[in-house]
């Protein structure tokens, strides 16, 4: 008999996790609280303009064919990625342009046309940056690190010696790059994280050196369509959404979850999965302090949040043929 799995929340989270639970052979059913599925990922629509409410490029488009493919899906038949290209254009104070191509060919002729200085600069930051990126990705970013000693093993130690991320930002793209708007540029990645790139760590640096080497790219119809893509292949493995459906409680026994309230009626399963924020799973659906540990009411209220980004969002009446698709405007 199939293992029963109720999963929390149709974010991004929820519906990849069903995806591959139900291609493991798991029945799945997804709980969510609004009309429409996505969570945070999800769409503004204002005829004749339709706005994500998120990010609308991503940079790894590996980590979204992934769920398809380990779930034995051809990603081509759920969705279509579309490369931008130039990866960026930026837009400087003094009314100069820069367009970081992709296309090697394309991206040295605008280099050399600043100076060639810089150009071989650009590609001796680009191979530094690469090779720190291989260290990191391989013994760091696809690395499950479940306890602090984890860290302090004297391998990981190595590894994170040579990634050389104890410097600034600045100080290794200045030791590269001579022009102050191409240094601007390099330098912005860094305030992703609200951290200074003239004090933080140079690790950001990999955010531009990634998008160039990799590309980025949006996703046809929109990042909204991804949600799309997820909700259609839950449906042929099928899995089950249901909207409308907010979950009051996890039902907890002898310290395991057994199933969920949902709507006032009982649901079993044998294992529950919350997509829903941390703080919100702890405070609302956990009922019992002592199956809490030590995120208790207080201990929640007293815990600091990082700061979103601020999206605005336009409607015009005009085209702006000077844009592209990820522009940067860097006015100081």
């Amino acid at each position: 008999m199939k293992k029963s799995v109720l999963i929390i929340g149709a974010g991004i989270g929820g519906l990849s996790t069903a995806v591959r639970l139900l291609s493991k052979g798991y029945d799945v059913k997804v709980y969510e609280k609004e009309k429409n599925i996505g969570g945070k990922t999800n769409q503004l629509v204002n005829y004749p303009y339709t706005f994500d409410l998120t990010a609308s490029i991503l940079m790894n488009r590996q980590i979204y064919e992934e769920v398809f493919r380990e779930s034995n899906l051809d990603y081509k038949n759920y969705i279509e990625f579309i490369q931008v290209d130039p990866v960026y254009r930026c837009f400087y104070a003094d009314g100069s342009l820069i367009n970081l191509n992709r296309d090697l060919v394309l991206l040295i002729k605008n280099l050399e046309s600043i100076s060639k200085e810089d150009a071989i600069g650009y590609i001796k930051f680009l191979s530094d940056v690469y090779e720190r990126y291989i260290i990191a990705n391989e013994h760091f970013l696809n690395n499950t690190f479940e306890e602090p000693i984890d860290f302090f093993k004297p391998s990981t130690l190595v590894n994170a010696l040579k990634t050389k991320s104890l410097s600034s930002s600045y100080d290794l793209i200045s030791k590269y790059i001579k022009d102050e708007r191409l240094q601007k540029f390099l330098l912005y990645q860094s305030l992703y994280v609200g951290i200074s790139p003239y004090e933080g760590p140079s690790i950001y640096s990999l955010v531009p050196v990634v998008s160039q080497l990799y590309g980025i790219y949006h996703i046809k119809g929109g990042m909204y369509y991804y949600v799309k893509a997820l909700e259609k292949a839950i449906s042929d493995l099928g899995g089950e959404i249901r909207t409308d459906s907010p979950v009051d409680e996890i039902l907890i026994f002898d310290n395991k979850a057994i199933g969920i309230i949902s709507k006032d009626k009982e649901i079993n399963g044998d294992i529950v999965i919350s997509n829903a924020d941390f703080p919100y799973t702890m405070d609302e659906l956990i009922k019992d302090n002592s199956h809490k540990g030590k995120y208790i009411k207080e201990k929640i209220e007293k815990m600091k949040y990082t700061c979103s980004t601020f999206i605005l969002y336009l409607g015009l009446k005009k085209k702006y043929p000077e844009l592209n698709v990820h522009n940067v405007y860097i006015l100081r």
